[in-house]
C-alpha cells in the first residue's frame, strides 16, 4: 500500500523526495517544460534543447520564493534573506550581497508580497485544507508506456485527501479570477503539465490522482482560488503531448526539425476583426500524428 509515509522514504520505484532542484535540471528525457517549447514548434523545442536558459527573472524569483514560503516554510530562514535598506546599489548593498553569498535576497516590497501571498493562501479555506499534510517538491520519473520515450516531473505538492491522491501546482498569476486564468492556463500549457504529471503518477502507482491548482495573485489583495482540473482540460493535455512526443520521435529520426510555419500563409484580418484565427490549430505547427 502507497502512502505518504513510504514516499517520503523513497519506497515508491520512481517517486523520489528531496532531489536538489539543479539535479533535476540535469535529469535525462522529456519534461513538461521541454514539450511547452514544441507547441510553439519543434523548432523551438531543439533550440532550447540545444541552449538552455535556466536564467531566473524577477517573477520567477517571487514565485519561487512564495513556492518555499508556503511548501517549504522551514528553508525561508536558511535560503533568504531580507534587504531593507532601499535601493540595491552602492558600497552597503556590495557588502551585504557578500556576506549572503549563495542565498537569495528579497527587497522589503519583495518580501511584503511573499507574506502577504503566504498569509492569503493559508487562510483560504479551500486551498489551506490541501496544505495541512502532504509532501513538496516530489521528483517522479517514468517511462511513457505507448512512446516508450523517459519522462520526468516535479510535484509542487503531493497530499492524500477525501480518499484520493492529489498533485498540487501553486501558480502566482496577475489574476486568478477563472476566465481570465482558465484562458491564461491553457496559453501557458498547464493542461499539458498536469496531464503528463498525472499519466506519470498513474504509470509508477497504477493509480489516477486529482490535479489541482492552487493559485495566488501576486499584488495585494493577493486573491487567492482553488481550481479542480477537469477530464476535458486533461484529455485535452493528453492529446496534446501525445501527439508532441511522436513529433519528435520523427524529428529524432530525420533530424528535421521544423518550423511554425513550413509553407507560405495568406496575410488575413485577426479573428476579431473578423478573419479567421489559425493559432490553435496544432497541425499548422508540426504536431499532427
Amino acid at each position: 500500500m502507497i502512502t505518504l509515509e513510504s514516499i517520503a522514504a523513497n519506497q515508491v520505484p520512481g517517486i523520489t523526495c528531496g532531489i536538489p532542484f539543479d539535479e533535476y535540471l540535469q535529469l535525462p528525457g522529456d519534461s513538461a517544460s521541454k514539450l511547452k517549447k514544441a507547441l510553439q514548434s519543434p523548432l523551438a523545442y531543439k533550440w532550447a534543447l540545444d541552449h538552455p536558459d535556466h536564467t531566473s527573472t524577477p517573477a520567477m524569483a517571487l514565485g519561487t520564493a512564495v513556492h518555499t514560503a508556503v511548501l517549504e516554510p522551514h528553508r525561508m530562514r536558511t535560503d533568504y534573506v531580507l534587504w531593507d535598506q532601499g535601493d540595491k546599489r552602492g558600497n552597503a548593498w556590495k557588502e551585504f550581497q557578500a556576506a549572503n553569498a549563495g542565498k537569495s535576497i528579497l527587497s522589503a516590497s519583495e518580501f511584503a508580497d511573499v507574506k502577504g501571498m503566504h498569509s492569503a493562501l493559508l487562510a483560504h479555506e479551500p486551498a489551506a485544507r490541501y496544505l495541512k499534510r502532504g509532501l513538496a517538491e516530489v521528483t517522479i520519473q517514468w517511462v511513457d508506456p505507448v512512446t516508450g520515450r523517459k519522462v520526468h516531473g516535479r510535484i509542487d505538492w503531493l497530499t492524500y485527501l477525501d480518499d484520493s491522491w492529489i498533485l498540487c501546482d501553486l501558480k502566482s498569476t496577475r489574476n486568478s479570477g477563472r476566465r481570465r486564468f482558465c484562458s491564461d492556463a491553457f496559453d501557458m500549457g498547464y493542461h499539458l503539465q498536469f496531464s503528463l504529471y498525472s499519466d506519470g503518477f498513474y504509470t509508477l502507482t497504477d493509480i489516477y490522482p486529482r490535479f489541482v491548482t492552487l493559485a495566488i495573485e501576486k499584488t495585494a489583495p493577493y486573491e487567492p482560488a482553488v481550481y479542480d482540473a477537469t477530464e476535458a482540460f486533461l484529455t485535452r493535455g493528453h492529446e496534446d503531448y501525445q501527439r508532441i512526443q511522436a513529433t519528435l520521435q520523427r524529428c529524432e529520426e530525420t533530424g528535421i526539425w521544423p518550423a511554425r510555419a513550413t509553407e507560405e500563409m495568406t496575410l488575413d484580418l485577426p479573428a476579431w476583426a473578423g478573419g479567421q484565427d489559425e493559432d490553435d490549430d496544432l497541425s499548422t505547427i508540426g504536431l499532427s500524428a
